[in-house]
């Protein structure tokens, strides 16, 4: 199968509104339901969540579980000396998200194994399960959904986001599993691989292993041990993973059965070494999936693979972003056709999110950080009106659902509020108190005003013709005046800044509508020069280009310039052909590039079979070395010793 590992630009996204629609619910695999299936449980309490743990049997979620502060505070339910929400320890039924979400689950456990919604799961179904706004801390095997999930049966349509962190074995979906295939999706063709599988996996969640394996799906998966492929499919990372040693957008370590196919990662990668955009180590085959996310690492860092175990890693139709290294245009990489091997009409889209440039999934929606933000605002309202006997309350109310109430103290004495009457030209004016109990009285009357006068010009006065001014009291009474005729124009200037190319102008305008233009001369474009590459014998160049350094307009454009190929000096000759040596000449490129050729020697010849070659007369059979063969011998070393002097000098330009 072809190998192709081409290169990505990073891109830039800006999602910045709330507006988070359940993972489960955009999936067409999922529907969210009303009614609890025949045979399971149903859960709609956080008490519900927390009895999991009493029974391995099969439960669906019928509610949104939405975790407080005050669950977590001391005298909480879920406070547990600290350590907030206890891991389900062992776990083995089904469980349904069912299209809802758990949310603000905290788990604080640093020195603690197996932390996560689940500790372990042991042939066990999860799916459809979101959790928003995670806090999750733990030591080693820590994740969103499970720490350790062994002899896996099905995780599928799962959803992490907020942060998890530990010491060793994270994943934003799990942080090891193994013994069976995971991470992959029901729908892939190949029969021979098990059919326990994760399917449709997004980590939206911060991921840190303080030691060994971080991966935005997996911290670890491997250690098969009933003879089945562990697999990754159709999973997404956008969240940032560090770790000390082994990182990767998908997972830290793949075991050498592992594959993944048609996944990608959009977070940033970070690692002392062995840090990849989709696998910090090891691995079978990378299909069909990319990583545009920043990768980092002192040593062994990889836009697809970190490092690969010594049997190696096939990559095959994948790619990445060129922060690793260098790439090609962006542009290419909008264009499907790039994308060899693709199945753009059931797996792949480039229709999806308008702010995402790249190929999306098409049943497996994909989630930004950005799309979890939400600041709480309130709008309040008096439920209750707080009187001389009794308390009052005011609720305030946020849109995302959330609420509180405040009290309001109990009136003392009666407290008045005082509305003001004015005095007109023709009544008093007066205040009336009015307390909230209900008590009321009227005082502080003034007296009756004089007339105040505000003016209006009704018809402003002109060059050609008298205005006048209206006077009008509050009260209704009213007189007008009349304004003289303008005498010289008065002008109002109204500019428009030339730019570049086009020219501004000055308008003045008189009231009267007298008004002339005067012209501005356009700028100019003010040139900046962006300097040229040169081209090399295997490189290609690139010309000087221009730009207006006040407008951005391109006046001169780039373009390449094509390698100029070697330029090689004549064939120097090293050593001469003869009957038992090889002979070799070479010719030299000016930057450096060597060319050899190697002529074989063409063996003794003896027709006339007097033991003496008839090409060079060397005796063939003689026990001693005659005056003759030694004088060949020297004639040799002669001839290799002027061809060595000759390479060097037109190694080094030097005439004869």
């Amino acid at each position: 199968m072809k190998k192709t590992i081409s290169l990505l630009l990073v891109f830039i996204m800006s999602f910045s509104c709330f507006s988070f629609v359940s993972f489960a619910e955009t999936t067409k695999t999922q529907q969210q339901l009303s009614k609890v299936p025949e045979g399971y449980i149903g859960i709609y309490t956080k008490e519900d969540l927390n009895a999991v743990r009493n029974k391995s049997s099969k439960y669906i979620l019928m509610n949104d579980i939405i975790f407080t502060d005050s669950d977590y505070e001391e005298g909480g339910l879920f406070y547990n000396s600290g350590e907030g929400w206890q891991p389900i320890a062992s776990f083995s039924g089904v469980f349904d998200g069912n299209g809802y979400k758990i949310e603000n689950l905290k788990c604080n456990m640093p020195n603690k194994d197996y932390v996560g919604l689940f500790g372990k799961a042991t042939s066990a179904q999860i799916r459809n399960v979101t959790l928003v706004n995670a806090d999750i801390i733990g030591k080693n095997y820590v994740g969103g959904i499970c720490g350790l999930y062994d002899s896996v049966h099905t995780i599928e349509n799962c959803l992490t986001h907020g942060s998890i962190k530990g010491s060793a074995y994270v994943g934003g979906i799990c942080g090891q599993a193994k013994k069976v295939s995971i991470i992959s999706n029901t729908n892939h063709d190949d029969s021979t691989k098990a059919d326990a599988l994760i399917n449709n996996c997004v980590n939206v969640a911060t991921v840190v292993s303080e030691g060994l394996y971080a991966g935005g799906i997996c911290g670890y998966v491997g250690l098969s041990t009933q003879n089945a492929n562990p697999d990754i499919n159709r999973c997404i990372n956008t969240g940032n993973i560090t770790a000390s040693r082994s990182c990767g957008g998908i997972c830290g370590v793949l075991s050498s059965s592992g594959e993944i196919y048609d996944s990608y990662n959009t977070g940033d990668i970070s690692a002392e070494d062995q840090a990849g955009g989709l696998v910090g180590y090891n691995g079978r085959s990378i299909n069909n999936s990319y990583s545009v996310g920043f990768v980092s690492a002192k040593e062994y860092a990889g836009g697809i693979l970190g490092q690969a175990a010594t049997y190696g890693t096939e990559i095959i139709n994948s790619y990445y972003s060129d922060i690793v290294a260098g790439g090609r245009n962006i542009l290419h990489f909008e264009d499907k056709r790039m994308f060899e091997g693709w199945d753009f009409d059931t797996v792949w889209t480039m229709s999806g999110r308008e702010d995402y440039l790249y190929p999306e999934l098409r049943d497996v929606p994909l989630f930004l950080q950005e799309d979890f933000i939400h600041k709480h605002e309130y709008t309040s309202e008096i439920t209750k009106e707080a009187t001389h006997t009794e308390d009052g309350e005011t609720t305030y109310t946020c849109e995302c659902g959330d609420t509180y109430i405040e009290v309001t103290a109990k009136l003392a004495d009666h407290t008045y509020e005082e509305v003001v009457t004015s005095p007109t030209c023709t009544a008093q004016g007066y205040t009336t108190y009015t307390c909230s109990c209900g008590d009321s009285y009227v005082a502080d009357y003034t007296d009756k005003l004089n007339h105040e006068y505000t003016s209006e010009i009704t018809t402003p006065a002109t060059h050609l013709a008298e205005g006048e001014t209206t006077y009008t009291c509050e009260c209704g009474d009213t007189y007008t005046e009349v304004i003289a005729k303008l005498t010289a124009h008065t002008y109002d200037k109204s500019v428009t800044d030339p730019t570049c190319t086009e020219n501004g102008y000055t308008i003045y305008t008189c009231e009267c509508g007298d008004t002339y233009t005067e012209e501005i001369a356009a700028v100019g474009h003010k040139v900046l020069v962006i300097p040229s590459v040169e081209a090399t014998c295997t490189d290609e160049g690139l010309s000087a280009g221009k730009v207006c350094e006040a407008c951005g307009a391109e006046l001169a454009s780039q373009h390449m310039i094509p390698a100029k190929g070697h330029s090689f000096s004549n064939w120097i000759v090293v050593s001469e052909v003869t009957c038992d040596t090889n002979g070799r000449k070479v010719r030299i490129c000016a930057c450096g590039a060597v060319e050899e050729d190697i002529e074989n020697s063409y063996g003794h010849n003896d027709a006339d079979d007097d033991n003496q070659c008839d090409n060079c007369n060397e005796t063939l059979k003689a026990e001693v070395n005659t005056p003759a063969e030694k004088d060949n011998v020297f004639t040799f070393l002669k001839s290799f010793l002027n061809n060595l002097i000759e390479f060097f000098r037109q190694l080094l330009g030097l005439k004869k």
